[in-house]
This record gives structure tokens, sequence and C-alpha cells, in this order.
């Protein structure tokens, strides 16, 4: 079992106090997560990761920084493309300077 935010993964709403998330929420998004910072110049992982929280609002009030750690990844993702845009403009810029196209 893996804890992520003190909160067991597969966690559900079982009428108790702890969180109420679906089956299999929080492998999910630990999955996702892992992802989006293993590999931030492949912006997809982010937008799983986006799209399972949406699918499942409640997450915000059981996961309270979870818009941080989202807000995190959008940042690393936009810092790898502007890295990997400006890497591109130089080898343009190289190779126009010597007349290959």
């Amino acid at each position: 079992m893996i804890l992520l935010f003190g909160f067991a993964s597969g966690a559900f709403n079982h009428g108790g106090t702890g969180p109420r998330l679906p089956v299999g929420f929080l492998d999910k998004y630990n999955s996702q997560l892992n992802r989006s910072q293993a590999n931030a110049s492949d912006p997809r992982a982010l937008r799983h990761l986006e799209a399972l929280v949406e699918k499942v609002k409640e997450v915000t009030a059981d996961i309270p920084d979870i818009q941080d750690q989202i807000a995190q990844c959008q940042e690393a993702v936009d810092m790898a493309l502007r890295i990997k845009q400006g890497f591109m403009d130089q080898l343009n810029r190289e190779a126009g300077e010597q007349g290959v196209t």
C-alpha cells in the first residue's frame, strides 16, 4: 500500500471520516504526478493528471495542496518547453548561418 499525503492508496467513500476518494484514485494520481515530474518535457502526463483531478472534483478537499502540486508540474512543463524551443531556435539560427535549410 502506498501512502500519499497521509492517505492510504485505494481509499474510497466508506462513510467514515477518512478521505472520500474513488478506489484506486491515489494510485493513479501518484503515478501521473511521478510521470509528470520525471519527464517535464512531455506534457501528456500533466494533461492526464489534470483530467483525473477534474473527474473527481472533491479531491481538492481531501488533498489540500493538490492545486499547488499541479501548478508546480505546469511550471516544470512550461520551463522544459521554453528550453526545448530555445534549443530549436538556436539550431535553426546555426543552420541558417551555414546555409542549411
